[in-house]
């Protein structure tokens, strides 16, 4: 991804995937859990049978030393419970396969690639391991108990785990080549830069109203008072008073601001 590009996120497109084989993966899926189950059973029912005639098993063979030794063998792969563990594989791998559903859409690459190894696992390991040992036991026991059926057992923890591999095969084949999952690319651009702070344009309200000083001079039509000449001083014999105080005159336009104003 280059500075100047966007990023792409890669992801399942869920809307594009309704040729996915939802339902063959889901009847896999119980397929391995049924067989896994049974498989857990027959080896509960072997394991037990053996304990059970142990002690009298041991008598019987150990006067000779080649049944002796078949019997430690047979003693030694039923006690190592194959079709137990791997009973127990299967199962958790039916139940991933029977997980895989529309409404799980968003971990759905998640299940199929799990469900995918642990079934490449079970058909290469698992099944034939457990395949192989039932087969062991099952001529074991019709070796030293000719006249038994115990060894219908194994036989049929041998038959179901072959039956498990092939069914393996076919869940790890259509998870990797039937089942393609559609990829989307969603490209985000990278995220901008917030924008340059613009300067505040402050409005100008008009300063206070000034309003005109009141003109006193006479102008006609006008109702503006109008200044008069004073009259001469009143001869009333008033103190004398030294030239130049101005006392008088202040006290008196103090007193009487609008005496000389005709209106």
């Amino acid at each position: 991804m280059y500075p100047n590009q966007g990023m792409e996120i890669q992801g399942v497109n869920t809307t594009r995937n309704d040729l996915f084989p939802f339902s063959a993966l889901r009847v896999l899926g119980s397929l391995q859990i049924a067989i896994g189950t049974v498989c857990i059973g027959l080896g509960i029912l072997d394991l037990t049978l053996l304990l059970m005639n142990y002690d009298e098993s041991l008598l019987k063979y150990s006067a000779q030393p080649d049944l002796q030794k078949a019997f430690d063998t047979l003693v030694s792969l039923t006690v190592a419970s194959a079709p137990i563990w791997c009973g127990t594989w299967y199962v958790v791998t039916g139940s991933l396969g029977t997980c895989v559903s529309r409404e799980r859409s968003h971990s759905l690459k998640f299940m199929k690639i799990t469900f995918l190894v642990l079934s490449v696992l079970c058909a290469a390991f698992f099944a034939p391991a457990c395949g192989v040992m039932s087969c062991i036991i099952a001529v074991i026991h019709h070796t030293l108990d000719y006249g038994d059926v115990i060894w219908l057992v194994p036989t049929a923890v041998a038959f179901l785990s072959f039956c498990e591999m092939g069914i393996a095969i076919l869940s790890a084949s259509v998870s990797c080549c039937c089942a393609p999952l559609r990829l989307a690319k969603v490209q985000t651009d990278p995220p901008k830069p917030p924008p340059d702070p613009q300067p505040v344009q402050q409005r100008s309200y008009p300063g206070p109203r000034r309003y005109p000083e009141p003109d006193f001079r006479h102008r006609p039509g006008e109702g503006y008072p109008v200044l008069r000449q004073l009259p001469p001083e009143p001869s009333y014999p008033y103190p004398p008073r030294s030239s130049g105080s101005m006392g008088y005159d202040r006290l008196r336009r103090w007193a009487l601001p609008h005496d000389d104003v005709i209106y």
